[in-house]
């Protein structure tokens, strides 16, 4: 198979881009999709409340195309609010669809793993793209539209058996597993380790599942965290009076928007989780306990006195491994040898890939930009622009 342009991921930030602009589903594409369809990836199935509006999910939305108009769309466009994940899986389920009717016959490629991608610079189709199941797309360009996965942290493997990753337990198809082991015991000690968004949402979740039990005294969990705790504050005013900065992390320069004004706003926890947050250190739920900690390697003696651990440390980018003419210049899920510009075209600090990979999700930020909302303001536009440019001569 040959193309202009190859997508890797077919997830939300693939789908949303697409559909920012319908010229670009007239050029010559390929899309290739691990799982079985595009646009919902992991969101279809996740029992919790995002950590943005709903109306951001679709910012970047032509609102004036007719998949604007479908009901589920036209509620999310105008909803400044959190909103279940799964509900935001059939939103990017719709666009996904309207994506496979738009392009021609074959452009769509699901249920196949990327295993690498081997730039050669002199080629006319200088991007290889090699799959699952053998066969390989040719491309002249090629875009990562990867999502983020959740990834056994080593330190924790003595004790891997009786780990649970986040995205396990705030799956609802997980569910019923999760409740048999919480009743397997007749005391149950959960640890959580780490303090993100995700993490205070199976706090959550688990205090719910606890306040349903027989006998809710028999539970207890701790959240072990490396770090202090990243609130979302809407201005520095409103930090300084309500930190805690025995868990906050203190609202300093470097995590101060400069366009907004805002506090962590990217990596801050909001919503349900922030509220969650609260909830603990204010001793509401007596058998919740936070415990700051310097490493992992200090708290063998809690794994192993726990009866469940869940990890809940964030999630770590996905990206094929890069080889250049067959020789492998960047590792699987490795980004931190990749530089940006503000088109999103990547480079590599050791190797010149000339200008043939570029980023639909922020792995990497130029050098002109610390702040990855401003970035992403300007990385679809910039991005379709080039895109729009370069190949409108072999569109439909």
């Amino acid at each position: 198979m040959f193309h202009d342009i190859i997508f890797i991921g077919g997830g939300f930030r693939t789908v949303s881009f697409l559909l920012a602009d319908y010229r670009l589903l007239e050029l010559d594409l390929c899309i290739v999709e691990r799982i079985g369809h595009l646009g919902p990836g992991k969101f279809k199935d996740l029992d919790c409340l995002s950590n943005s509006n709903a109306s951001t999910f679709l910012r970047h939305l032509d609102h004036n195309s007719r998949i604007a108009n479908k009901t589920l769309i036209k509620k999310m466009a105008v909803k400044h609010s959190p909103v279940s994940l799964t509900v935001i899986g059939r939103m990017l389920e719709i666009f996904g669809k309207e994506i496979k009717t738009q392009l021609p016959p074959g452009s769509v490629v699901t249920g196949h793993e990327v295993l690498s991608v081997d730039l050669r610079p002199a080629d006319r189709y200088p991007v290889k793209v090699v799959l699952s199941d053998g066969n390989h797309i040719n491309a002249k360009f090629c875009i990562l539209g990867t999502g983020q996965s959740e990834l056994l942290m080593h330190e924790l493997l003595p004790w891997k058996e009786k780990v649970l990753l986040s995205g396990q337990v705030l799956s609802a198809s997980y569910r019923p597993q999760l409740l048999e082991k919480l009743k397997q015991n007749r005391s149950t000690r959960i640890v959580i380790v780490g303090c993100s968004h995700s993490a205070f949402a199976c706090a959550k979740l688990l205090c719910d599942i606890i306040g349903k039990s027989e006998n809710p005294h028999f539970y207890s969990i701790e959240i072990l965290h490396r770090r202090k705790v990243h609130i979302y504050y809407p201005s520095v005013d409103e930090a300084r009076i309500h930190q805690d900065l025995k868990y906050e992390e203190e609202a300093s320069a470097q995590f101060i928007c400069e366009e907004s004004g805002e506090v962590f706003r990217d990596s801050g926890i909001k919503y349900e989780a922030k509220a969650m947050y609260r909830s603990i250190y204010s001793g509401k739920h007596d058998f919740i306990k936070m415990h700051p900690i310097e490493n992992l390697y200090s708290c063998s003696t809690i794994f192993d006195g726990s009866n469940l651990i869940i990890q809940a440390t964030g999630l770590k980018s996905i990206l094929p491994p890069l080889s250049l003419d067959g020789r492998i210049i960047n590792e699987a899920n490795d980004t931190s040898k990749l530089l940006a510009d503000i088109c999103g075209i990547l480079s590599h600090e050791s190797a010149n890939i000339n200008g043939l990979i570029a980023q639909l999700r922020v792995m990497a930020l130029p050098d002109i930009c610390k702040d990855r909302k401003i970035y992403n303001k300007g990385l679809y536009n910039n991005l379709r622009d080039l895109l729009l440019t370069k190949f409108h001569s072999n569109a439909r």
